[in-house]
C-alpha cells in the first residue's frame, strides 16, 4: 500500500510503501502503526498512543507522527497493522521485529503523548486567558517556550529517525 499523506513523517515519507497484516482490535498496542478507516478517507495510517474502554467499547487513540493533534477511533475501524516499510530507496525496515525496534516504536509513542499533552496544556491555557488583559512579560516566555519545544520536539524527531534508519541499516 502506497502512503500518500505526509501525516506519518519523518518515518513514512510521500511514496514509500507499507507492508500490512490483518490484526484482531484487542492485539493493537500502544505505539503501533496501524491502517484504519477514516470518515472521508479510506484508508489512514497512523500510530496508536492510547486505547481506552469507552462505554464498554475499545477506542483507541490515533495521531500521525506529524499532526498536532489526533482523534479517538472505534475498534471497527481498525484494518491492518503495518509491519514494515519499504523506503523510496528500496531500504525495508521492519517493524516490531527486534527488540531494539519495539523499543524505538515506544520512544516515538511516548513522544507523541508528551506532545499532544502539551498541546492541550496550552490550548487550556488559552481559554483561560482569553477576555483578560495579559501583562507582555507573560505572554512572551509563553510563545519563546513554545518556539524551543517545537523546536526541541522537531529535534528529538530527527533523532529518533536516524537512530531508527541507521539501526536498521546495520541490523536489518
Amino acid at each position: 500500500m502506497k502512503v500518500v499523506s505526509p501525516s506519518m513523517m519523518p518515518l513514512i515519507h510521500i511514496g514509500d510503501k507499507v507492508l500490512v497484516k490483518s490484526i484482531e482490535c484487542e492485539a493493537v498496542n500502544t505505539g503501533d502503526i496501524i491502517i484504519f478507516k477514516g470518515k472521508d478517507i479510506p484508508f489512514i495510517t497512523h500510530r496508536i498512543i492510547r486505547k481506552r474502554k469507552i462505554n464498554g467499547e475499545l477506542h483507541f487513540f490515533e495521531k500521525g507522527d506529524r499532526n498536532v493533534s489526533g482523534t479517538w477511533i472505534h475498534k471497527k475501524s481498525i484494518i491492518a497493522r503495518v509491519i514494515a516499510i519499504k523506503k523510496r530507496d528500496n531500504s525495508i525496515i521492519m517493524l516490531n521485529e527486534t527488540k531494539r525496534m519495539r523499543i524505538i516504536n515506544k520512544l516515538f509513542t511516548v513522544y507523541q503523548l508528551n506532545a499532544y499533552i502539551f498541546e492541550r496544556i496550552i490550548k487550556v491555557f488559552k481559554d483561560w486567558v482569553k477576555g483578560y488583559k495579559v501583562l507582555n512579560f507573560l505572554r512572551k516566555p509563553y510563545r519563546y517556550s513554545y518556539k524551543i519545544t517545537t523546536r526541541g520536539q522537531n529535534l528529538c524527531k530527527k533523532l529518533l529517525v536516524l537512530i531508527l534508519i541507521k539501526g536498521m541499516r546495520l541490523y536489518g
